[in-house]
């Protein structure tokens, strides 16, 4: 039979009846358990990753201080007091000191979020999501000065469960209580924020029933909603089957956790402030020209064709003695 005539092997055959899979750059996958910042961007997602890491890095250091170098092995830099003959020793020193590197975790890592145009970054202790974000945007909004192109929404997620009702109500519990459930707590506006993404089984007023119920405990405390300007929002972002929780302060004043707006917003306000600097100085000249006193002028035209025309200008008006009009001055 000839080579035309010979059927295609499908893929499987080649990986012994398993289906191929392609590893994505060897990321972590999101899971649950996981703490970190949800970064929406457009195409440009590893441009995005390598600008929210110097972004979380400048903050981090101002919060929580330089991050700590990962340790060298015992042993790294000690060939030259080895014996010669002990070869089998110092292999062994050395791939226990790069395994040793290769394990040593970082306070931020970029995972797989499972969805188009989302970059997730893993935080570790001691960062904590809101408060990092919440310094960083807040910053960003009283300098004005724009340190981002790649990122758009920057949202903290202090907690990542499954997307179903149940493993969202026994994560909420612990989420809400120290917020919401505190002895001697005032009343509290809150909002329910609700993104989803490739999902269509959890509902969106399920879920925001659900969470408005847990934060009152069905009417046991007194909060109550507001939409236009919340004290706290409730975050929940669903990505695939997961679902991105936490709860957030100055959600509208920090423009959504949108960081391309706040830094808008940012310039638009220093824009403001320098137009109303040339109008005050351009006011306070009219006051000078208008305290200038007038001086007393005799203008006298002695031209062969016309009569003789004599003005006088005093402080208040100008009288013409020819044609007998007088004219305020101005």
């Amino acid at each position: 039979m000839s080579d035309s005539g010979k059927r295609k092997r499908s893929r499987t055959y080649y990986s012994g009846g398993r289906p191929a899979k392609r590893k994505r750059h060897g990321l972590e996958d999101l899971k649950p358990g996981m703490q970190g910042v949800l970064i929406t961007t457009g195409d440009q997602e590893k441009l995005c990753v390598s600008e929210a890491y110097n972004l979380l890095n400048e903050y981090a250091d101002q919060l929580y201080g330089p991050e700590a170098s990962p340790p060298e092995a015992e042993g790294s830099g000690g060939s030259g007091q080895e014996e010669e003959g002990d070869i089998e020793a110092a292999v062994a020193r050395e791939v226990a000191r790069l395994k040793g590197s290769g394990e040593q975790p970082r306070r931020f890592q970029a995972c797989n979020s499972g969805a188009k145009h989302v970059v997730w970054i893993q935080c570790r202790e001691p960062v904590v999501p809101c408060q990092l974000v919440h310094c960083m945007l807040s910053d960003l909004l009283k300098s004005g000065v724009r340190k981002s192109r790649f990122c758009q929404r920057v949202v903290p997620v202090t907690t990542v469960c499954h997307a179903t009702l149940e493993d969202i109500q026994k994560q909420a519990s612990s989420l809400l209580d120290p917020h919401f459930h505190v002895d001697d707590l005032q009343v509290v506006k809150f909002a329910v924020n609700y993104k989803c993404r490739n999902n269509s089984a959890l509902k969106r007023d399920d879920v925001i029933k659900l969470l408005a119920c847990m934060v009152t405990k069905n009417g046991d405390f007194a909060h109550t909603v507001d939409l236009n300007n919340p004290e706290l929002t409730v975050i929940v972002e669903v990505v695939k089957n997961l679902c991105c929780l936490s709860v957030v302060t100055d959600f509208h004043n920090l423009k959504k956790y949108n960081i391309q707006s706040v830094m808008e917003a940012s310039s638009q306000e220093a824009s403001e402030q320098s137009l109303q600097k040339p109008s005050q100085q351009t006011c306070d000249d009219t006051v000078h020209t208008v305290t200038v006193k007038p001086t007393h002028i005799e203008i006298e035209d002695t031209s062969d064709s016309d009569p003789v025309h004599v003005i006088q200008c005093s402080k208040t008006s100008c009288q013409d003695n020819s044609k007998n009009t007088t004219v305020q001055d101005t």
